[in-house]
């Protein structure tokens, strides 16, 4: 009884070192393909940095400081070794670090996914159980096709009616922030000029909060 045991424990153990290496090798496969095709189509933000109008000697010292006129190998293992000491990279639109663009945003990021996740559970549970209890019910080909509409509805769509829902009940936006977000927005892309004049504000039209949350959204 006990051999069979120690036999099926090393069998698991076994079992579970193989997929961690098959893992790791996907996620490096995938990381040299991803690395190598955003390379081909963007070899170097040079231009992005520097401006359309820099001339190629500023754009090849650029190039020079930054080490993106390495060989592409080259590039690659500097990647993985800053990934590995824990540098993600600079954000040359933002002007940061996209450590602290991820630190600005993983707290609401996590709030929301957590909120999905409860939704997702107070929801589901209760119709799995009612559609497995009442199976070909008409109360279960309704769930069955309203969870099918869901599912082939892109997400994107489905958070932009759903914004333009939850916009106009006032303490949903407060309890997740987004009322400060218009306000910022608005700040944001506010345009110098008179009042009554085109332009006073590029976000004039977003009197109501669904309209500002869904242009913040898309922003």
């Amino acid at each position: 009884m006990d051999g069979r045991g120690g036999k099926a424990g090393t069998t698991v153990i076994s079992y579970l070192a193989r997929r961690l290496v098959t893992s790791i090798v996907v996620v490096i496969g995938v990381s040299i393909f991803i690395f190598i095709l955003l390379h081909a189509a963007y070899p170097s933000p040079a231009r992005a940095v520097l401006g359309l109008r820099a001339n190629s000697a500023a754009v090849a010292a650029w190039n020079k400081a930054n080490g993106y006129d390495d060989p592409v190998i080259v590039q690659y293992l500097h990647y993985i070794n800053n990934i590995l000491h824990g540098n993600l990279g600079y954000s040359y639109v933002e002007n940061q670090s996209v450590l602290s663009l991820i630190d600005e945003r993983i707290a609401r990021s996590a709030y929301l996914s957590g909120i999905s996740l409860l939704f997702a559970i107070i929801i589901a549970l209760p119709l799995g159980i009612f559609q497995a209890v009442k199976r070909n019910s008409i109360g279960d080909n309704i769930a069955t096709s309203a969870a099918f509409i869901l599912y082939s509805m892109p997400s994107f769509f489905l958070g932009l009616i759903l914004i333009q829902f939850l916009a106009r009940i006032q303490p949903v936006l407060s309890g997740i922030g987004i009322d400060a977000e218009i306000a910022d927005h608005r700040r944001r892309h506010r345009i110098e000029g008179k009042p009554g004049e085109q332009g006073f504000e590029s976000g004039a039209r977003d009197h109501r909060p669904e309209d500002a949350a869904t242009r913040l959204t898309q922003s």
